[in-house]
């Protein structure tokens, strides 16, 4: 499909003698929610992690709106928009919401915060009251006043 969809077909994962996923095919539609379920060990953090490039798949393809994904390394897969966020509530602990979201953002385009190997720290203070506590330095200079 060339629609923007999400294809994993026969993806096949292996951690030496142990099969974490067998097979596992799926297709995630633009606008319809897919989720992934199963009790602990049934490979969804596995699966994940395939689909965001951290571990290679024995076997299979995952494709993305028509384009072969596979193989693909996770800085270039997120280039692309796909990545993951971890379960670690505390990885923005210090900054706010806004600035938060601007450094998750930040990987997207070319030579980003990630890339370039940099962090982002937000200069206004996190318990700081009204709007400005919402957004970060860069938020607001791209605003209009």
């Amino acid at each position: 499909m060339n629609d923007g969809s999400l294809e994993v077909q026969g993806v096949t994962v292996r951690f030496g003698g142990l099969t974490a996923l067998d097979g596992v095919s799926l297709t995630a539609v633009p606008g319809q929610v897919t989720g992934i379920i199963g009790p602990n060990g049934a490979g969804k953090t596995t699966l994940l992690n395939v689909l965001c490039g951290f571990v290679r798949p024995e076997s299979g393809t995952i494709r993305f709106g028509g384009r072969e994904l596979t193989g693909l390394r996770p800085h270039r897969l997120a280039g692309l928009g796909i990545a993951r966020t971890l379960q670690g509530v505390g990885l923005f602990g210090g900054l706010s919401v806004g600035c938060a979201r601007s450094a998750a953002s930040c990987g997207r385009g070319a030579g980003g915060c990630w890339s370039a190997g940099r962090t982002w720290r937000c200069a206004v203070p996190r318990r700081s009251a009204g709007p400005e506590s919402r957004t970060c330095p860069r938020d607001r200079a791209s605003s209009p006043s």
